[in-house]
């Protein structure tokens, strides 16, 4: 999220925030504050381990500690300013 909200920032109009500033949108998403990461930890936490300490479990340990539909793909600091510099986006997969 830190590089969407540098994206944003560096890329704002503010002369246009400043005649309708719910342009900006919501700092913080959906997921974010409904999401009960003490919940998820209690719920999670045998399949977690089981799965990091190679045991047998009845279905493979999947994180879902994460923005629904979002989908890890690796990337570097590099890759995403390289990106910025030729006027691409910062993709948000995921129902952020």
């Amino acid at each position: 999220m830190g590089f969407k909200n540098r994206e944003l920032y560096h890329k704002t109009d503010w002369d246009a925030v400043a005649k309708d500033p719910t342009i900006m949108g919501k700092m913080v998403s959906v997921w974010v504050t409904r999401h009960d990461p003490e919940k998820y930890a209690y719920e999670n936490y045998r399949a977690c381990a089981e799965h990091l300490l190679g045991g047998k479990t009845e279905k493979p340990f999947v994180n879902t500690n994460s923005v629904p539909g979002y989908e890890y793909v690796p990337w570097t600091v590099e890759e995403l300013l390289a990106a910025q510099d030729g006027g691409v986006s910062v993709p948000d997969k995921g129902e952020w």
